[in-house]
């Protein structure tokens, strides 16, 4: 009888993910016929140039699209340049919350002259991925679109997925919810700034936040420096939609959901995967199959979790973790709210040092030696891709407490990978721990 029974779970599975991979393709065949809205406002989102600290055109879109699209909702833009969005109302007493979309407005790439929005095919899968063009000043970096060779005067480049896919998608679901919070930090690249600052008391009646600001496909992200991020009454839930949809977990690193919980939003929060690849570079793209995926994933999850609050206080859950950041040091559950105002002005002045050395023109790494360490591959743009033996003053990583690195670029933890340690914020594999 038990044999019986297993065999029929097994078939049952292997119906299940039949059924999900044709739906896949199926998108992927009506792409254009069933979804040009969603790839031309995916488009218009793309074209908007917002590195970080100068997301005022990002602002303005957000505002006329609400105008236009949801005259009901509430929005409200803060000195940051925060944008909250509510939609609806709740009813605290009868233990009724928000469901909360979280998705940053700034991206790293600078502007660039006669940049575009491009639509091109994976030469694998025949994929509609969307990248940008912009008016050359290096060589030209490969990928994998399969299209006509670039015009003389255009090269590929960072189109800002990282995170406009994830504006996308909080968009989609402001339309399709009755009830729900959005908010859209500005500055997370340079250290999450627009989240530090944000008023917390908007968030006191959300029930969980749901952050788009992952790269690659079908990933949820469960822990943050290896810190759980949600409850179990809120995994139950979350593994049954992601065993329905073929979706695995994944470690992160720092987001603005992760600086919410360390201030105190005391709710359980995820970061998933929009379909973006390559961020931060010339090459980067986006897959609209799998970003449209994340959207159906995303509204089974809210609709499986309803509009209840699942607790989670990460303060007293996680460790302490120490990010090293130009040899300031700060504990993850340090409260922002009242650092002190020579601090702050201190972290700015930092923060605007390091973004002008990133924007100085770097036509070579120059190589130097890492006590302790073995370099792989250090092809940063910064470098134009040249592969070197042991890094670049700008990404070589800092050894802290003798265990934990850093990446000097963001100051962010690298990623603990099978003994190779990956900056989450390049995307690349810089050395690897003897």
């Amino acid at each position: 009888m038990e044999l019986i029974e297993e065999k029929k779970t097994k078939e049952a599975k292997i119906i299940k993910f039949s059924t999900i991979n044709m739906l896949r393709e199926n998108r992927k065949k009506s792409m254009e016929k069933n979804h040009r809205k969603d790839i031309d406002l995916m488009k218009e989102i793309l074209s908007i140039q917002s590195k970080s600290g100068s997301e005022e055109d990002m602002v303005l879109f957000l505002l006329t699209f609400i105008e236009n699209n949801c005259p009901e909702c509430e929005i409200t833009v803060d000195k940051e340049n925060n944008v909250f969005i509510t939609k609806g109302k709740v009813d605290i007493s009868k233990d009724e919350y928000f469901p909360c979309m979280i998705a940053h407005t700034d991206e790293v790439h600078s502007k660039r002259k006669n940049y575009i929005i491009n639509e091109g095919f994976d030469k694998n899968d025949g994929d509609l991925l969307l990248y940008g063009l912009a008016k050359k000043e290096n060589k030209i970096y490969g990928h994998r679109i399969h299209e006509k060779e670039l015009e003389n005067d255009l090269e590929q480049c960072g189109i800002g997925a990282d995170d406009k896919a994830g504006i996308f998608v909080a968009l989609k679901m402001l339309l399709k919810l009755d009830k729900v919070k959005i908010f859209l930090p500005t500055q997370e690249e340079v250290g999450t700034i627009g989240s530090k600052r944000a008023n917390l008391s908007w968030f006191s009646d959300i029930g969980y936040a749901l952050e788009g600001d992952k790269h690659g496909k079908f990933l949820v992200v469960n822990e943050f420096h290896k810190n759980k991020i949600f409850s179990k009454s809120f995994e139950a839930i979350l593994k049954g939609v992601m065993d329905s949809y073929e979706w695995k977990y994944t470690t992160g690193l720092s987001t603005d959901v992760m600086t919410l919980s360390d201030r105190g939003i005391n709710v359980s929060v995820i970061n998933f995967s929009v379909g973006y690849y390559n961020h931060h570079t010339n090459s980067e793209l986006l897959s609209m199959n799998e970003l449209l995926e994340s959207i159906d994933f995303i509204e089974e999850l809210i609709n499986s979790l309803g509009n209840e609050k699942y607790k989670f206080d990460y303060n007293k859950e996680s460790k302490p973790i120490f990010i090293n950041h130009k040899n300031n040091f700060h504990n993850s559950v340090h409260n922002y709210e009242k650092m002190d105002y020579e601090l702050e002005l201190e972290k700015e002045a930092e923060e605007e040092e390091i973004q002008e050395e990133l924007n100085s023109e770097i036509n070579r790494c120059e190589t130097i030696d890492i006590e302790h360490t073995e370099v792989h591959n250090c092809a940063c743009e910064y470098s134009n891709n040249v592969i070197v033996e042991a890094g670049c003053k700008i990404h070589d990583p800092k050894l802290m407490n003798g265990e934990v690195i850093c990446c000097p670029q963001c100051g962010e933890l690298l990623e603990d990978r099978r003994h190779s340690m990956i900056c989450e914020c390049c995307n690349l594999v810089l050395i690897k721990l003897k």
